[in-house]
């Protein structure tokens, strides 16, 4: 036997597989297929490192040789600064062709991009685009990049990408039918915007505790989520598409600082919400630190060596430093430490997930592109959880130093007789001014917070099942359920807002224009759904100007009509809300007048307490009447009503109207 013959017969094979298995594949469509993905072999590369090839010259069946398939597994990520050419085969099976095919590439931070398409007869158009262009330099106004194919025939159809990037990316892609492109962007951007709708409503929430508890914590908070939503918006494109589609340089600087500014007020949040500088004086220093190394690590990846700019990479450290710290902290399952360690562990894992898809180590999927966006939501939660138990016990140490006070003065009444009642008179009313400010501050943080994490967890309920469903009708019915919610939340938002705006804003009187302040209130109506059933009447019969604080004015004539459409009668035919303003011996008269359902006897001394509703199944908040009141007491006005159960309501205000020169 000729065993040297045998050898090289074996090194052959050898050789043949291990070559047709990094071969290249074309893709080939199938009119039942909607959807291919491409990454690995399907993609074609060629490094010109020396910038001398054009088009013609890889058409030219001379170079053919020059393109090399990628490896299909790990997915090989294209170096920065280099300029490389990629080549996809595409041939259609099955003709005549029944689809329009789009290409697109997931990976929306290349800087610089030229596609060739051919059209129907081969000839190859270029399209620039990529990060450092204009977003309205895109074919498609999407995040990613995304192109309109010819018809594909039988024959193989090469198309050419020429792209360079400032940071490493990946060749991943998809062709994909219009039908399917249309059904999963809608989905991809509905996900997107409650996950951005979440983030506002924590920003608004915790900053009105902040304007009612006066706590810093709160506003490191809200910059540390504000960070979240910024960076978010810059790794997902939205900010490209939405935020500064003129501004392509701003794209890669975005990513770098909007990440540092996140974890910047992280820290921040950490230190203030575990008050580590009074309890942990080392976890306290460590964290200092952190913050200084952070901001030195982003000045020198971004001005001096930029080619080692990916900074995500560097902030699990600054992660599991804070983690440790909300650890030394724990004390008991009730604690507020107990919450942040939770809430961390949720944001220790999307952003692993994140850190090791971006380096390249796991396979980019959904879950994995969008893991930090999950853990963000989670992470978001349990700290609101956890100011929450921190509120608590604010209220409790508050409490005792209350009850250390009544105790201190009272073994100091016994030593002085003679000023012993004035001093308990004093303290009884100081006590039952507290009693009775912090019972409201109670009911109304209760009430808040119930009205808010009722709808929020309305959304993620049904954002979860939504996830999961897969019937289109069902999914529709989801999203129609979570906008109501929505809509809900910001209307008690909205309120609340409102009320503390009315409740903090200082009176600043000047001359108004009555007539232009109806009918802008009047017209934000426009979209309710009972303006166009009641018939709305302005009439002036004022002799001189309307001397007043606009804002104030413009909050007492909402809560009026908004409170004439709520309550309308919808039996009657002819359903009316008569406005009408006149002057009266210094004062202005605000006069607003329905035939709606009326409000019955036990009720009118009721309806203007907070949280007071009528119908305690309406959707309302109960606040408007009470932000009504407020503004109406705030200019030093009076409210009279009168109203008969199934006629209808009159409001009459009278509010002083002094000249402005006085």
């Amino acid at each position: 036997m000729n065993f040297p013959k045998i050898k090289y017969f074996l090194i052959a094979i050898l050789l043949g597989s291990s070559l047709s298995g990094f071969s290249s594949v074309i893709i080939e469509l199938n009119p039942k297929v909607y959807e291919y993905e491409f990454s690995g072999r399907q993609v074609q590369y060629f490094e010109d490192s020396l910038n001398t090839f054009t088009l013609k010259d890889l058409t030219n069946k001379n170079n053919s040789g020059l393109f090399h398939p990628m490896r299909q597994y790990p997915i090989q990520f294209l170096k920065p600064n280099r300029i490389y050419w990629l080549r996809l085969d595409i041939r259609n099976p099955d003709e005549p062709y029944i689809k329009d095919w789009l290409l697109e590439f997931l990976d929306y931070r290349i800087d610089h991009l030229e596609i060739y398409i051919p059209d129907e007869n081969g000839i190859y158009s270029k399209k620039t685009v990529g990060f450092g262009y204009d977003f309205v330099n895109k074919e498609f106004k999407h995040k990613n990049f995304v192109f309109q194919l010819p018809h594909i025939k039988k024959k193989t159809t090469h198309i050419y990408v020429r792209l360079v990037s400032k940071i490493p990316v990946t060749p991943r892609g998809k062709i994909i039918t219009v039908q399917k492109f249309t059904q999963y962007a809608l989905s991809e951007y509905f996900l997107l915007s409650l996950y951005y709708g979440v983030c506002m409503a924590m920003v608004l929430y915790n900053l009105f505790l902040y304007i009612t508890i006066r706590d810093i914590t709160y506003i490191y908070y809200i910059l540390y989520v504000s960070g979240a939503v910024l960076f978010s918006f810059a790794r997902d494109g939205l900010g490209f598409q939405f935020i500064w589609p003129d501004y392509p340089f701003l794209n890669n600087f975005m990513f770098n600082f909007s990440n540092l500014f996140m974890i910047f007020w992280e820290v921040m949040y950490a230190r203030s919400f575990l008050d580590t500088k009074k309890d942990r004086p080392k976890v306290d220093k460590a964290l200092k630190w952190v913050l200084l190394v952070r901001v030195a690590i982003y000045l020198i990846t971004t001005f001096i060596i930029p080619e080692y700019n990916n900074q995500v990479v560097y902030d699990i450290i600054t992660l599991l430093i804070i983690f440790y710290a909300g650890i030394k902290s724990y004390r008991n399952i009730n604690s507020p430490a107990f919450y942040y360690l939770i809430a961390f562990v949720w944001m220790l894992v999307g952003y692993s997930i994140f850190v090791l898809t971006n380096m390249g180590i796991i396979e980019h999927s959904v879950f994995s592109i969008y893991s930090i966006n999950f853990g963000l939501v989670g992470e978001m939660l349990f700290l609101s959880f956890a100011l929450a138990a921190r509120i608590k016990i604010l209220q409790r140490d508050k409490i005792k130093a209350q009850n250390e006070t009544i105790k201190q003065l009272t073994v100091n009444e016994e030593l002085k007789d003679s000023v012993n009642k004035d001093l308990e008179r004093k303290v009884k009313e100081r006590t039952w001014e507290l009693e009775a400010k912090n019972k409201e501050l109670d009911a109304f943080v209760y009430k808040a917070s119930h009205d808010l994490k009722g709808p929020l967890n309305s959304v993620t309920g049904l954002a979860t099942i939504g996830m999961m469903e897969t019937d289109i009708v069902k999914m529709k019915e989801y999203f129609r359920l979570t906008r109501d919610t929505t809509k809900r939340l910001q209307s008690t938002i909205g309120d609340l807002l409102s009320l503390t705006k009315v409740k903090e804003s200082t009176v600043n009187k000047q001359t108004l224009n009555i007539s232009e302040i109806i009918d802008d209130v009047v017209e934000n109506f426009a979209h309710d759904e009972n303006y166009n059933q009641v018939c709305i009447n302005k009439k002036l019969e004022l002799e001189k100007e309307v001397v007043s604080d606009e804002i104030l004015i413009k909050s007492i004539i909402q809560n009026l009509v908004e409170n004439g459409l709520k309550y309308r009668d919808p039996y009657k035919e002819n359903q009316k809300l008569d406005i009408l303003l006149k002057n009266s011996n210094g004062h202005v008269i605000v006069k607003v007048s329905d035939n709606g359902i009326g409000v019955a006897e036990d009720s009118k001394q009721k309806i203007f307490d907070m949280f007071y509703k009528i119908n305690p199944k309406s959707i309302g908040t109960g606040l408007g009447l009470h932000i009504l009141k407020t503004a109406v007491d705030k200019l030093g006005g009076s409210i009279e009503l009168e109203s008969e159960r199934g006629k209808g309501s009159t409001f009459t205000i009278k509010l002083p109207n002094e000249n402005i020169s006085k």
